[in-house]
């Protein structure tokens, strides 16, 4: 059978995570869906004279969907193949006072429109960036509550993790029938840690595949590209965060690939990695990273 197409339009957004949000689409596993993003702040910034004072924060953040997914039920493992991602020409990048790592040091909010196109990034006359398009928000639904989709946590959601893009299979842990997967928050360009509180903010259109894995019960999302599995886990302190994911790693390590604890926890100490994805958001997300030919 071949697979079916799906879009979804930039209208259909939600503002948070929910098993109570109404599906704007229906799709079956294997199934492709484009999600066309507005930028995270629902395009509210349109030159450099708008600042974040003028920004109604109770549209910020809109995530296009939900998909349902026919098949997803609680238990199962909604996996996300990040097929191709496309920005918008132009992006956001602000300073605020009072935001991010060094906010306390910022003496006014600065607005930057930056032009953004096929390779690069127009930041300032004589600074290209290279563009590298992600996007900032991907989750399901809670099995309860209502989650902002401003917060990352167990669901996905901001997790603001750069290699979550084309290339990239994200895998999410089901926690309502049909999963309902949203994503926006697009960035043409983000460091780790998005230290400032926004990257390259933009609209964009993510193309996706998307497939329901059962009997493979996850606690956090985990992401595997060419090179690499991490495991993507957000707290209250990156402390907290570093010990969930190297835990998470660790017994990955021993339960999916047979490894006697020590060689396990020695291995992931040689070879792995922990790497910051965000330290902006109501949680801070950090990721253990292990290469794939070592497993």
């Amino acid at each position: 059978m071949s697979e079916m197409m799906h879009i979804i339009q930039s209208t259909d957004h939600v503002y948070s995570f929910s098993a109570e949000n109404e599906p704007a689409a229906q799709a079956s596993p294997g199934d492709v869906v484009t999600f066309h993003t507005e930028d995270a702040f629902g395009g509210q910034l349109r030159s450099e004279a708008d600042t974040l004072d003028e920004v109604n924060f109770d549209f910020i953040n809109p995530a296009t969907g939900p998909l349902f997914v026919s098949g997803a039920q609680p238990g199962d493992v909604l996996a996300v193949n990040f097929l191709h991602m496309e920005t918008g020409s132009r992006g956001v990048v602000l300073s605020v006072p009072g935001s991010g790592v060094m906010g306390d040091e910022v003496p006014s909010s600065t607005t930057k429109i930056v032009e953004i196109r096929d390779r690069w990034i127009e930041f300032q006359p004589g600074l290209r960036l290279p563009k590298k398009p992600m996007m900032g928000v991907v989750g399901v639904a809670p099995a309860e509550k209502s989650i902002p989709s401003g917060t990352p946590g167990r669901h996905g959601g901001n997790m603001d993790t750069k290699e979550v893009t084309a290339g990239a299979t994200l895998y999410l842990p089901v926690r309502a029938p049909g999963a309902l997967l949203a994503m926006g928050d697009a960035h043409a360009l983000q460091g780790d840690g998005e230290i400032c509180g926004t990257a390259v903010e933009c609209s964009a259109c993510a193309t996706v595949r998307v497939d329901v894995r059962r009997g493979c019960d996850l606690q956090w999302p985990w992401l595997s590209n060419q090179d690499r599995l991490m495991v993507i886990v957000s707290a209250e302190t990156t402390d907290e965060a570093y010990e969930e994911a190297t835990r998470q790693m660790v017994r990955y390590l021993v339960d999916a690939r047979g490894m006697d604890f020590n060689d396990a926890y020695m291995l992931m100490s040689c070879v792995g990695s922990l790497n910051i994805s965000q330290v902006v958001d109501p949680l801070l997300t950090v990721r253990a990273e292990i290469p794939h030919r070592y497993l």
